[in-house]
């Protein structure tokens, strides 16, 4: 397994929605390129995985004084070596799953109990989450609820429909309040986002 990356996903503020099909379709791919996010694929090998497009900074802001951000491969690596892909920030688009998935960023989030409205860091050893991921167990009320009913803030999320921005860290990297009001003039629908460190998503997770 290769080593976690540091993640931004966008996602719909309805975890189940997806992209319609039939004679409304949307192609999530087509809308992240008419908006200047992604250009062209990586390498044909990796369908999935873009560069960034003309208009990504204006789009996703990076905060402080001078961030250590690199847009282009080093081509000298092999494709399949793993640190080839942790060296730049490109755009992954999963496709899209079956059911809600969850991811989080358990060091840093602190989820919202949706029964008692208090929050839980997520300690080693304490994790309060079911070997499904699916069931929270509240160490403060005791109750239990779905992972995907938690209040995550910008620390974790669920959804079918997810892009990731990959290689970039948590409050470094902040989508601009006109990109997701772009995604939602064209994809009729809110979104959000949150920072998440692993693999990157896939629809057998």
């Amino acid at each position: 397994m290769t080593a976690p990356f540091r993640q931004l996903i966008l996602c719909p503020h309805d975890p189940q929605w997806i992209p319609p099909i039939g004679d409304n379709q949307l192609d999530v791919e087509a809308v992240l390129r008419s908006v200047g996010l992604i250009a062209t694929q990586v390498d044909s090998s990796y369908l999935e995985r873009y560069s960034i497009g003309e208009q990504f900074l204006q789009h996703v802001n990076f905060m402080g004084c001078a961030p250590a951000v690199e847009f282009v491969p080093d081509k000298e690596q092999a494709l399949n070596d793993a640190q080839y892909w942790h060296q730049f920030t490109f755009v992954h688009i999963p496709p899209v799953m079956t059911k809600p998935g969850w991811y989080a960023d358990v060091t840093l989030a602190k989820p919202q109990c949706p029964q008692c409205h208090k929050r839980t860091a997520l300690k080693v050893g304490q994790m309060y989450i079911d070997e499904n991921k699916s069931q929270f167990s509240c160490p403060h009320c005791q109750q239990t609820s779905n992972v995907c009913d938690l209040n995550w803030r910008e620390f974790g999320g669920c959804a079918r429909t997810m892009i990731s921005i990959v290689n970039v860290y948590p409050k470094e990297a902040i989508p601009t309040e006109n990109l997701l009001l772009q995604l939602e003039k064209q994809t009729q629908i809110a979104w959000r986002y949150f920072y998440y460190h692993g693999q990157l998503i896939s629809n057998k997770d």
